[in-house]
């Protein structure tokens, strides 16, 4: 089985729970009763925790050493081979630094440090497609190449696992000219 089979039994369960108190808050009739739109989409709750509410956006500094410190955590399940823990990490860090993508020099803030927070940025993309890669969760690796490409459409590594992906799921064309791409680009991988 794939991770994505691990998770199924959590979310079914959780689906179960909601489902016995919508019937209670639809016997009751509430209007008002907003209850049944808390857990629509179980797959949101993880991010819920991770993201901080809009009040504690933490600041740029901290929000980079933090996301390092996940991203670090990541690389480790990842040489572990656990990919759903790699994933997690690698989603939290995002999160935090999501903040602060378009940020600007400012005060303490140098043109350098913009430049880290920008690629730590990017290499969290990158190793998050290495995960949908590793699980063969083809939509995913598109989604998070694409992240990569708007910042460095001739990132090597994204371009070939984008194309690999779409090779995957049938896209023989798209998955052609990115390789194509890739090769004169690189023509070390000749």
């Amino acid at each position: 089985g794939t991770m994505a089979d691990l998770e199924s039994p959590e979310l079914c369960s959780s689906t179960a729970e909601t489902t016995t108190g919508e019937s209670e808050a639809t016997t009751r009739g509430d209007a008002n009763d907003y209850s049944r739109f808390e857990n629509i989409d179980g797959s949101d709750e993880e991010n819920e925790e991770s993201s901080p509410p809009p009040s504690e956006i933490l600041s740029f500094h901290e929000s980079f050493y933090r996301s390092q410190n996940l991203k670090e955590m990541g690389n480790v399940a990842f040489k572990e081979s656990n990919f759903l823990m790699a994933k997690r990490h690698y989603e939290e860090a995002l999160e935090i630094i999501r903040p602060h993508k378009e940020a600007t020099p400012v005060n303490d803030i140098t043109p350098e440090k913009v430049q880290e927070m920008k690629s730590l940025f990017i290499s969290l993309y990158g190793n998050t497609s290495m995960v949908h890669l590793k699980e063969e969760n083809w939509s995913e690796v598109i989604t998070s190449t694409a992240e990569i490409l708007k910042h460095e459409p001739e990132n090597i590594k994204a371009l070939y696992r984008r194309a690999v992906a779409h090779h995957r799921t049938g896209g023989y064309e798209e998955s052609r000219e990115g390789l194509n791409l890739v090769l004169s680009l690189d023509s070390s991988n000749a």
